[in-house]
């Protein structure tokens, strides 16, 4: 993975801190990410959780009922607001590398990453019937078809991130709070 250079240097043989550690968590809208990311960070202080629609929210940006356009500028907006911030601490991203669009997907290439400290990803995964409950509407087999398509699309790009920048990626069912932690804190 990318690490940011060493500041400081302990007297113990390789014990080190780095400027930025970031941690990109992303799965389907709805999962839980960010209901377990909460639980994680009220337990363990240390970390930070920026949630990306948080961010484009705050700066104006679309976050539902996106064209791909507006899929392109949201990365370079979140993007250039995540390499202004001063992130000196553990950080956890929360957000999205698949968006549907219609009948279709769009990806978020994962040059997406280039320049911030990627060390880890973890993919959010349920049940795409479980998700689809707690919108609290009926659904069809075809609804559940694509929450499946949508979590493979995500997925495979988060594999394809993690690959390019040589970081690990695990996956998560965001409701085990114990399997949570430990693949965040390894």
């Amino acid at each position: 993975c990318v690490q940011a250079p060493p500041i400081l240097e302990m007297g113990r043989k390789n014990e080190r801190y780095y400027r930025q550690i970031m941690i990109f968590v992303g799965g389907a809208s709805g999962t839980g990410k960010t209901t377990a990311l909460d639980k994680f960070v009220a337990r363990n202080p240390d970390f930070l959780h920026l949630r990306a629609s948080s961010i484009l929210r705050a700066s104006g940006r679309p976050i539902t009922n996106l064209s791909v356009q507006d899929i392109e500028e949201n990365q370079r907006v979140l993007k250039n607001v995540l390499l202004l911030k001063d992130l000196s601490s553990k950080t956890i991203l929360d957000g999205h590398l698949a968006f549907p669009i219609g009948n279709q997907f769009a990806e978020v290439p994962p040059s997406f990453f280039k320049g911030l400290s990627l060390s880890a990803m973890l993919f959010m995964l349920i049940e795409p019937t479980i998700l689809l409950k707690r919108k609290g509407t009926s659904f069809t087999k075809s609804d559940v078809s694509n929450i499946k398509t949508l979590q493979n699309i995500e997925y495979l790009q988060m594999k394809a991130a993690a690959a390019e920048y040589g970081c690990p990626i695990d996956i998560a069912d965001p409701a085990n709070d114990q399997e949570v932690e430990r693949l965040l804190l390894q």
